[in-house]
């Protein structure tokens, strides 16, 4: 997208631009509407010297952040990708809304709530989904599956 607006602006205004002033003006253009791919003219005309080597372009798929809430819990994520796995055959958005809304989160709340109360007295065990959660063990989010 950058370097085809670069291009039509090279066009537009021949003999009046420099390469680097449309390639910056592209990218102004872009950052305007808020898409931020590249800040900078010069990476721009780099991918055009590319194009003009290989007759293609460079498809860069960046990586998607994680929400905040599953970066902050790598084992959620994880127990959610397991699960999605599992049931590959009713993989959707709504089943995996449905089982975060209906499992995850309610045994996230009450983990929450007995971290509160084992704050209070050490030695107290309590039962999670038949999972046993003790003080200062690490539960793997209690193999929720």
């Amino acid at each position: 997208m950058y370097l085809s607006l670069a291009l039509l602006f090279a066009k537009e205004n021949m003999n009046k631009w420099n390469w680097e002033k449309c390639c910056a003006e592209s990218v102004a253009q872009f950052n305007r509407i808020g898409i931020r791919y590249t800040t900078c003219a010069r990476i721009v005309m780099k991918w055009y010297r590319q194009f003009k080597t290989k007759r293609t372009l460079p498809i860069v798929i960046p990586k998607k952040q994680l929400p905040p809430f599953l970066q902050q819990n790598p084992d959620i994520c994880t127990t959610i990708k397991r699960y999605g796995k599992e049931h590959l055959a009713e993989l959707s958005i709504e089943f995996i809304f449905n089982y975060v809304h209906d499992t995850i989160l309610p045994k996230l709340l009450l983990l929450l709530l007995l971290c509160i109360d084992i704050q209070s007295s050490a030695e107290l065990k309590y039962m999670i989904g038949g999972d046993m959660i003790i003080r200062g063990v690490d539960v793997s989010f209690f193999g929720l599956r």
